[in-house]
């Protein structure tokens, strides 16, 4: 079973983990943190989830581009980020990480729609609504809609 060509993680926690992995810059669990998501305990809501998995994505943009370990990313706040490369020369501010965030997220999605990647074309593998998840058996329905929902976010971010 893959997701967009990369392998799944090692668990099924609901929508989030699978429509995560499925947007994601990369297809990786890793990108946004889905799975999080879905352990949050939260009631089900998809606009919440899709603002979630696209904010975390774009701050762990930021992140990777400084090549941090994910694993120890919330020893890395922005504050202490912040005083690392400040204290390099950087000179940067909070709303500088947040542009450098925003610009490396918008050049991962404008470099897969030039080489013709859509979500449209993903394809959910069958298993994952066939099995109980985290927070129940998901419908197919309700993920494909998040996936276009999210691909329409995307297609506003990049027009400009």
């Amino acid at each position: 079973m893959h997701i967009a060509g990369n392998e799944m993680p090692g668990y099924h926690s609901g929508y989030g983990s699978l429509v995560g992995t499925a947007v994601g810059a990369r297809h990786s669990h890793l990108c946004n943190a889905g799975y999080s998501i879905d352990q949050e305990g939260k009631e089900f809501n998809s606009e919440y989830m899709l603002e979630k998995l696209e904010k975390e994505e774009i701050e762990r943009c930021m992140l990777n581009s400084l090549v941090m370990c994910l694993f120890a990313r919330k020893v890395y706040d922005r504050p202490t980020v912040l005083s690392a490369l400040n204290a390099l020369g950087w000179n940067l501010s909070d709303d500088d990480l947040s542009e450098i965030a925003l610009r490396n997220y918008k050049c991962k999605l404008r470099i897969k729609k030039a080489l013709g990647f859509t979500l449209e074309s993903v394809r959910l593998p069958k298993r994952f609504f066939q099995t109980e998840s985290f927070r129940g058996r998901l419908d197919e329905k309700v993920a494909h809609d998040m996936i276009t929902a999210y691909q329409q976010r995307v297609d506003k971010l990049i027009a400009y």
